[in-house]
């Protein structure tokens, strides 16, 4: 009897260790999830809501999630359960994870992953912002706002405009816009408005084929610029070394603001000699480049000039430039002398059978750059010869000249 008793405790024992959570046999404890797609993963809706997972074990275990927006239904369980999740709404999207653990085995865990979809939207627009509403002809305006975009993916199409109301009465306007999908902005460049209108504007946004949001309302006036001649600038002389030293070169620009086809700029130069009377040069002025120019005559050589640059838009009141001074001095004679005794001197064979030209440039010092050409044949007589100049210039030729080497004098 003692002898079977203690085979009946044997197989009690044994059972127990086989049923009991103290067996140190890891795959033999190992909690598990249960879901009905066999996935480890529970999908939200922006709105949020309630989802549940059943547990499959055979021990003791605790779950735990670290995320504030989930709440868990229960904390821990025995064997076979259920876990209710519960998450908040939200309008951005996120992730988080739940992980149970067996109270048993450390190293034994099951990972659910917990994702919240986010709410794709256009959340706002901004009111407009109107620019260069003051133009040459007032009927411009640029206008621009911003969106703020919600989980918007590339594959997302974004339009949007502008909504105007003339405030003296008429149908709204609807302007689209251009969109900058990284700056979440937008906009518009305006033409045809009517000067001096004041308009209501209305900005809005649409995703894809999702109701217009509209931001608040602004006004603008698009306005005419003033017609302005704004300044004239230092009078810039050249051509002041003559052979008469009576002649100048003046020129000028000037800046004006929302000149039309029919504004008149007219413009020239007041000359003041010293110990002398002001007189007046007039002026050719190019519109293109707003600038003028002068060839003043008639000045006395080796005397100081004042001269100040002046224009006036539509016979209006003249806008001057800063003075300047200037001195018309009569040119020293330069004399040019080309030696045609030997073709080594120019660089040519000395035979020069082919009659081959050289050209060579000498420098007066009144800044003038003479060219000469010529050769000779069989090391002497001249033919070519004469000079020519970058600049208009005269000169005669020495009577001195031979036949081998000739001069030329300013």
């Amino acid at each position: 009897m003692k002898t079977g008793m203690k085979q009946i405790l044997s197989a009690l024992v044994f059972l127990s260790a086989l049923t009991g959570c103290k067996i140190e046999d890891p795959d033999f404890f190992v909690p598990e999830v249960a879901f009905a797609a066999a996935e480890k993963e529970v999908v939200f809706e922006p709105a949020g809501g309630t989802e549940s997972f059943s547990v499959e074990a055979n021990c003791d275990w605790s779950v735990s999630c670290p995320a504030e927006w989930v709440t868990l239904s229960v904390e821990a369980g025995d064997r076979n359960g259920t876990v209710e999740i519960a998450v908040k709404p939200t309008k951005l999207p996120r992730n988080t994870t739940i992980t149970l653990y067996s109270n048993e085995v450390e190293s034994r865990t099951s990972v659910i992953a917990v994702v919240q979809k986010g709410v794709v939207e256009i959340s706002s627009v901004s009111a407009p912002v109107a620019s260069n509403v003051v133009s040459a002809s007032g009927t411009t305006a640029t206008l621009s706002a911003t969106y703020s975009g919600i989980s918007i993916s590339e594959s997302d199409a974004i339009t949007a405009g502008f909504v105007l109301t003339p405030r003296s009465g008429g149908a709204a306007v609807e302007a689209p816009a251009a969109v900058d999908r990284a700056a979440e902005t937008f906009r518009a460049d305006l033409t045809g408005l009517t000067k001096n209108e004041t308009y209501d504007c209305v900005a809005w946004a649409r995703l894809n084929d999702d109701p217009k949001v509209s931001g608040e309302s602004s006004a603008f006036t698009p306005i005419l610029l003033p017609t302005e001649l704004k300044s004239v600038g230092e009078t810039v002389v050249s051509g002041l070394k003559s052979e008469t030293g009576t002649t100048a070169t003046l020129e000028s620009s000037y800046v004006a603001v929302s000149l039309g086809s029919g504004d008149v700029v007219t413009a020239g130069f007041t000359l003041t000699p010293k110990d002398g009377s002001p007189f007046e040069v007039a002026a050719v002025v190019d519109a293109g480049s707003s600038s003028f120019k002068a060839e003043a005559a008639g000045l006395v050589a080796n005397t100081d000039y004042t001269c100040v640059a002046w224009a006036c838009l539509n016979g209006g009141a003249r806008v001057e430039g800063l003075p300047t001074t200037f001195r018309p001095t009569v040119s020293e004679p330069v004399t040019i002398v080309a030696d045609f005794s030997s073709n080594a001197l120019w660089g040519l064979p000395e035979s020069n059978s082919a009659m081959e030209q050289k050209e060579v440039s000498v420098t007066d010092n009144d800044g003038y750059t003479w060219k000469i050409f010529g050769g000779c044949i069989n090391g002497g007589g001249v033919w070519g010869g004469g000079p020519r100049f970058e600049k208009p210039r005269r000169a005669k030729r020495n009577s001195a000249g031979t036949s081998s080497c000739r001069s030329w004098t300013t």
